[in-house]
């Protein structure tokens, strides 16, 4: 059905979509029926954490201090308004858990060595407002990862995610 709506909720700590599948493959606990009126839908549900607008930019100013040698120097950022500054204390780093090495192995490029974070320093992200090059770095963050359950068939992560019923979407920012 053409007029069948999914939702993507983008939070600040997390991103949720869900929607009426065409199929469902693996992982029934991401099925759920929900009523509606008289009809029954299996709807389709994955919560994404660390991937809300928070999130994503504590991780970006994470890749951005790692990038620049873990450096107490103000770093410019593509991401942030010209002329904006955002301070962290290495403390305030150190207990994020999007950032730290509990969520993402230290291979993704936005986790951080806690041996090189100062826990007492501040670091400082200084915006340059470059929209092209924020949208190239934001992209690298997100691994392309082979979806082992087929073409189109994963969401972020190489999380399964069977396809969808409808085109059409709500975003909620």
């Amino acid at each position: 059905n053409p007029n069948v709506y999914g939702i993507i909720d983008v939070g600040g700590a997390s991103a949720q979509i869900a929607f009426l599948p065409t199929d469902y493959q693996v992982n029934q606990k991401d099925l759920h029926n929900v009523r509606i009126a008289s009809s029954l839908y299996p709807l389709y549900s994955q919560s994404y954490l660390c991937y809300g607008t928070a999130q994503i930019l504590n991780m970006y100013s994470a890749k951005s201090i790692r990038n620049e040698g873990y450096t107490t120097m103000p770093i410019l950022a593509s991401c942030y308004p010209d002329g904006y500054d955002f301070k962290y204390t290495g403390e305030d780093l150190l207990g994020q858990p999007c950032v730290n090495g509990i969520m993402f192995d230290s291979d993704r490029p936005f986790t951080l060595d806690q041996n090189l974070v100062d826990s007492k320093s501040t670091y400082t992200i200084s915006g340059n407002s470059k929209k092209n090059k924020c949208r190239d770095e934001v992209k690298q963050m997100i691994p392309d990862i082979e979806c082992k359950f087929g073409q189109g068939q994963c969401g972020i992560d190489g999380i399964y995610q069977p396809r969808s019923a409808g085109n059409r979407y709500l975003v909620r920012i």
